[in-house]
């Protein structure tokens, strides 16, 4: 059975799905119960669609989390939003687990959309920190001060 989507979402964030759902362990009902709860939110509904058609994306993927404790993460070197399979599976019996899987969502699509910014301020802080090393400053509070 082919996996159906809601009128709502763009082909981009269709394949993004589609590529998740054939990862090694995900599979078609995993895919399934994410479609479903991201539906739940119009909002993440148009983030995604956003992100994932945007001329210089920063959401790529959805990928596979293991370890650690969080529940999602994003990752902005391959633009991914990883997530936790069992976390999906119970997503589609436990309300309460859905409603905190769509407060995840939310919360790594806002880091993808903020990763241009992100980096940016990045850039400068390392290049500040090289200014204040060439100078011979090694205390880089420093550049907290200017």
């Amino acid at each position: 059975m082919a996996l159906v989507f809601p009128t709502a979402f763009n082909n981009a964030l269709q394949n993004i799905i589609i590529n998740f759902s054939a990862l090694p362990n995900v599979g078609e009902d995993i895919a399934k119960t994410l479609i479903a709860t991201i539906n739940k939110s119009p909002e993440l509904v148009s983030g995604f669609n956003v992100e994932a058609t945007n001329a210089n994306p920063m959401f790529t993927a959805f990928g596979i989390l293991t370890g650690g404790d969080a529940g999602a993460t994003y990752n902005s070197g391959d633009k991914s939003i990883r997530l936790v399979l069992d976390t999906i599976a119970k997503a589609n019996t436990d309300v309460r687990i859905q409603s905190s899987l769509i407060y995840q969502l939310g919360h790594e699509l806002q880091h993808s959309k903020n990763s241009h910014a992100t980096n940016a301020a990045h850039a400068t802080f390392l290049a500040d920190m090289r200014v204040q090393n060439q100078a011979g400053n090694t205390n880089f509070t420093l550049i907290y001060q200017n």
